[in-house]
């Protein structure tokens, strides 16, 4: 299974429940951009679970 695969699965079952959050991590998976995952990490910083994101770079395309 690839890590976009893996990764959507997880959502599925994660208990996010912030529709911003669902939303910017979606984003990511489908469009990979660099912008969306610098959002999704300084989120991750301010709520304090910077390991909610880690590995996420590795979904990037250049």
């Amino acid at each position: 299974m690839s890590h976009r695969a893996r990764v959507a699965a997880l959502l599925e079952e994660s208990p996010l429940t912030a529709a911003a959050v669902i939303a910017d991590v979606r984003h990511l998976l489908a469009h990979g951009t660099r912008q969306c995952h610098a959002g999704l990490v300084a989120l991750a910083e301010d709520t304090v679970a910077p390991e909610s994101v880690r590995g996420l770079d590795e979904l990037l395309v250049d």
